[in-house]
């Protein structure tokens, strides 16, 4: 999905916006507990992050296309 939004990082690190989006969604305190994790279980929360919100975007696109559908049949 195109925002229009763009988010700058440097290949191989991880955009701060998720970082802390993650941090926040797995009850991290960021200066206390996340920096104390590795770099490879930072990722890994980042990335089931990131999952879990594609995955929420993808119900959200079959409800919508639920609700179109059954509009056109009751027309």
């Amino acid at each position: 999905m195109e925002t229009g939004i763009d988010i700058r990082h440097i290949p191989g690190l991880i955009p701060d916006i998720y970082v802390i989006s993650a941090c926040n969604a797995a009850n991290y305190c960021y200066h206390t507990t996340w920096l104390d994790l590795t770099y490879e279980q930072q990722a890994e929360i980042v990335a089931h992050y990131l999952l879990d919100k594609l995955i929420e975007s993808h119900v959200h696109d079959a409800q919508q296309d639920e609700m179109e559908r059954q509009n056109r049949k009751r027309k």
